[in-house]
């Protein structure tokens, strides 16, 4: 949160100790949220509207849809920041650690020998599997093109190149 954020907060006692519950929930559900989920404004006949973060949970194999109670608008604004905040950190975390699956996958198919078009066909292949190292293993080592299977072909060379 930004420094007006928390200063806004602190200015109001029990606004902050809402916040400070409502908190402690939404990092319980850190996971789910980071996800999927969102901040929605319910509004009940007769009565005033409330915020709440709904999201789902799966409990014993079963999906479930849970909801956090956060009351006025105020503390949904907050909330929201929060979540997107996570995300970005998230998906921020995912690129680096994809970039560098990919960097390390280019360097071991140089050690085994694999001519650059070999490569780039094994980079092409890789990017479905986003940075899953089971994923990537079986494309390194079950892949349909015998070029890139182990670095070599059975046979005689072809003028391809490809190894």
């Amino acid at each position: 949160m930004t420094e007006a954020i928390q200063t806004h907060l602190k200015d109001d006692p029990a606004l902050y100790r809402r916040w400070a519950m409502v908190r402690a929930k939404l990092e319980a559900a850190k996971e789910h949220l980071e996800l999927a989920g969102s901040v929605l404004e319910r509004r009940r006949p007769g009565r005033r509207s409330v915020w709440v973060v709904r999201y789902r949970d799966r409990e014993n194999g079963k999906r479930r849809c849970r909801s956090i109670y956060l009351g006025e608008e105020t503390i949904a604004e907050h909330a929201r920041a929060l979540i997107q905040r996570w995300r970005r950190d998230k998906d921020a975390v995912g690129v680096k650690r994809h970039q560098d699956t990919m960097r390390h996958l280019d360097i071991s198919a140089e050690a085994l020998g694999f001519s650059e078009r070999a490569r780039k066909r094994l980079r092409a292949a890789a990017e479905k599997a986003v940075d899953d190292p089971l994923s990537m293993a079986r494309i390194v080592f079950g892949h349909p093109d015998p070029a890139v299977q182990f670095g070599h072909r059975a046979g005689r060379p072809s003028k391809s190149g490809l190894w």
